[in-house]
């Protein structure tokens, strides 16, 4: 690789020598500055292999990683969880109205809940309650102490090296063991 620089900051570089050659002689500003040539890497104007380039590197791909885990944890509590076979909601207008519901039904009376793809399903009280225990599994399974979002923010945080961070592989399964917060088998 060659480059140029001016007052110790790489202003051109490329891998052919000659393109910088007839560079300079289109470019008066540079004239008379000399080419240097180097084995380093050089990425955005910049040597890639200083530890501020490598950190700033390792910094903005974590930064992108949480990202990702931030969508995929919100995507997986969209998706809801299944009660009875049925697809129901998990978000926080559920939760209230299930409390309301659980606070308001009698103990022999029943209400037809929908879940999300409008499928009907008689419901008891015990098995509004069993929902809303459905939909607090996964909500502390997801954001709880020891919770995958939290793992994975640790793993995240902790990688050491863009490899390191590379391994770490978000997934937030559709089914939930409450205890780890890992998939059932």
């Amino acid at each position: 690789m060659f480059y140029i620089e001016k007052e110790e900051k790489i202003i051109l570089f490329d891998e052919d020598k000659q393109k910088l050659q007839d560079t300079i002689a289109f470019m008066p500003q540079y004239k008379g500055l000399k080419i240097f040539e180097t084995e380093r890497p050089i990425v955005n104007f910049e040597f890639a292999d200083t530890t501020e380039y490598i950190e700033k590197q390792l910094n903005d791909a974590k930064k992108q990683k949480l990202l990702e885990n931030a969508q995929k944890r919100d995507e997986r509590l969209n998706v809801g969880v299944y009660y009875k076979n049925i697809l129901f909601d998990s978000d926080v207008d559920q939760k209230t109205n299930l409390q309301f519901i659980a606070a308001t039904l009698g103990d022999d009376e029943t209400i037809v809940w929908n879940g999300k793809n409008n499928e009907p399903l008689e419901c008891t009280k015990a098995d509004i309650l069993a929902l809303g225990a459905e939909i607090a599994k996964l909500t502390m399974a997801i954001w709880g102490q020891g919770g995958l979002n939290l793992t994975y923010i640790n793993a995240i945080n902790s990688a050491q090296t863009i490899e390191e961070l590379e391994a770490v592989n978000i997934e937030y399964p559709m089914e939930i063991n409450e205890e780890s917060g890992a998939e059932n088998e």
